[in-house]
């Protein structure tokens, strides 16, 4: 659904991406480098965390307009997907 972000929506997404891109491009070097385990585990986690807030900001706007316009066999489907989505974060 393509309607579902504004565009200042959609650039700040983007924006959050760059900088995750960033983020792992610094753990590949760091990786050459030959960097501690440790720290670079801190990176993984800090891009996971990165990610993990991106998806959540999507999820939110696709409930917000699935289940304000949707019938309740598509809100059921939406809330069905949701928690699939959720569970497999883990």
């Amino acid at each position: 659904m393509a309607d579902c972000r504004t565009k200042e929506e959609t650039d700040a997404l983007i924006k959050r991406l760059n900088r995750i891109e960033g983020q792992v491009k610094g753990i590949k070097n760091m990786l050459l480098e030959d960097r501690e385990c440790m720290e670079i585990l801190n990176q993984i986690r800090s891009v996971t965390s990165a990610l993990r807030g991106v998806w959540e900001i999507m999820a939110a706007r696709h409930i917000e307009n699935c289940l304000e316009h949707a019938g309740e066999i598509e809100r059921n489907k939406t809330i069905e997907q949701i928690i699939c989505h959720l569970q497999q974060l883990r």
